[in-house]
């Protein structure tokens, strides 16, 4: 294929963002939003999936049959992306048509939600029977869908129900979240930062707040009674992420950075969702951000409690709890090996440490990733991962005797 397509227009875009990166990263989130519009009042049952072909013999009566914009993208997306039209009943980009539109592959989770049909049995099939079940299904869908238009390409696709999709801009989310950093903490320095079609993250470290945020974690620590096998000495921050393209919600995590650069997560921290499910009718998404992350200080105090909870915890078998909690949160060996060689580490010598101080081994399996070169979306999912992880009771995966990556019973 020619390469004459704009890189932001591809699936595949992506822009990593790193320190003194913090206006480069808001600008280019101003400008995927300038090139984004939200369409309301997609009648559900109106939605029609098309595959195409995208080959040079197929390629221009494609374009023509269906009022394509772009020859070069919807090349790219048949050849590249998800190889698939949508039809939703929406008037042209010229308002004199009814035509189908480019899927681009971050719209994919929300088309099954608006059909209401899930599972990975669906992204086994053919082309062809995926097309085929989907279209029934939408033929009785109910309801209405709001659709993103990004780029050339449906990005998103939010059902109606469950309240609605509450739109917040990115854009705006990171404005509050920058303001309410420098207020709370005066200093907030973005460590990095990442943008794409589907996801925005930054993290802020707070260097202002290092010395007494650090000395409340030591504090829990010692209220534990159970001595540490890592010098705390971490840097506090806040991780930032929310996605336009999915019913998410837009985050912010109080973290602590370890000298790896790996942000620690111990507990959740701000959560807001982009569904009005539950909310009054004239609620703002952004007013309940900016309200929830104005309380970010009594975030870090959870955080407190969290690892002195933590440290109460004896594990006598480290290495074997961290390959049972791989298995049980499915994370890949490639990645766990590297905590598992971390909890020998620091077992060695001890009759036992702590569930904190297993947690923190557990975080190398992001350093390990990052190390592997792993996609944003991997490093993504194991984060979450772990974040489920440290909510876990690690007693249950503290098993003697051999315990081994994989067995008759997990292969």
């Amino acid at each position: 294929m020619e390469n004459i397509l704009s890189s932001k227009m591809m699936d595949n875009w992506e822009e990593h963002f790193y320190q003194d990166g913090e206006s480069a990263l808001f600008n280019s989130v101003t400008e995927m939003e300038a090139c984004s519009e939200w369409i309301p009042g997609i009648c559900a049952k109106d939605i029609r999936l098309q595959a195409i072909d995208g080959r040079p013999m197929f390629l221009e009566e494609e374009v023509r049959q269906y009022h394509l914009p772009s020859a070069d993208l919807t090349e790219e997306t048949a050849l590249l992306g998800t190889d698939l039209l949508i039809y939703t009943g929406v008037p042209s980009r010229t308002g004199s048509l009814q035509t189908y539109e480019l899927v681009r592959n971050t719209a994919m989770d929300g088309i099954g939600a608006v059909a209401k049909l899930y599972g990975s049995a669906l992204s086994r099939m053919d082309k062809s029977l995926y097309v085929e079940t989907m279209n029934n299904a939408f033929s009785v869908a109910k309801g209405t869908a709001l659709g993103l238009m990004r780029y050339g390409k449906l990005s998103g696709l939010q059902s109606g129900a469950d309240g609605g999709y509450m739109i917040m801009p990115i854009s705006k989310l990171l404005d509050i979240a920058a303001d309410c950093l420098t207020r709370r903490f005066r200093t907030a320095e973005m460590v990095n930062g990442y943008n794409t079609h589907g996801f925005t993250s930054a993290l802020w470290k707070l260097p202002d707040a290092q010395n007494r945020l650090v000395e409340m974690y030591q504090d829990a620590l010692q209220r534990s009674g159970n001595a540490s096998q890592y010098a705390v000495n971490y840097m506090p921050a806040v991780d930032f992420h929310s996605s336009d393209t999915k019913a998410s919600c837009a985050v912010l995590d109080p973290v602590f950075i370890l000298p790896s650069g790996v942000p620690v997560h111990f507990i959740e921290g701000v959560r807001i969702k982009h569904l009005k499910r539950g909310q009054a009718r004239d609620t703002d998404g952004l007013k309940l951000f900016a309200e929830a992350a104005d309380n970010i200080y009594a975030k870090f105090e959870a955080t407190a409690e969290a690892i002195q909870n933590l440290s109460t915890v004896k594990i006598y078998h480290p290495a074997n709890c961290v390959i049972k909690l791989c298995r049980a949160f499915h994370i890949p060996p490639k990645y766990g090996q590297a905590a598992y060689d971390e909890a020998e580490r620091i077992a060695l010598g001890n009759s036992y440490i702590t569930a904190h101080d297993l947690y923190i081994a557990m975080n190398e399996i992001l350093a390990e990733a990052e190390r592997c070169d792993a996609s944003a979306n991997v490093i993504n999912n194991l984060e979450e991962s772990l974040m489920r992880i440290v909510r876990c009771d690690f007693s249950e995966h503290d098993i003697g005797g051999v315990v081994a990556w994989k067995d008759e019973n997990n292969t």
